[in-house]
């Protein structure tokens, strides 16, 4: 497990489409707002890794000593 190691893959992946999920509303304009909030501090990955593959991970955002997490993916159960 690892945070805030690549906090721009985590995102991209919470927001793929698959057989599953046909629409997302992680568009752009929030990919670069959390990206922006990352840059500046406030948001942040979690990772899960398993053999060097990113398998899962969330991203939020923390206030103060709260963590709000947005969204979450997971390529293997439980990973997220």
């Amino acid at each position: 497990m690892g945070a805030d190691t690549t906090f721009a893959r985590v995102i991209a992946a919470c927001a793929e489409l698959g057989p599953a999920r046909a629409e997302t509303w992680i568009n752009d304009a929030i990919i670069e707002a959390y990206t922006a909030l990352n840059r500046a501090g406030y948001a942040h990955s979690v990772e899960t890794w398993r053999d060097g593959e990113l398998v899962g991970g969330l991203y939020g955002v923390t206030l103060g000593a709260a963590f709000f997490g947005e969204s979450m993916f997971s390529r293997e159960p439980g990973a997220s």
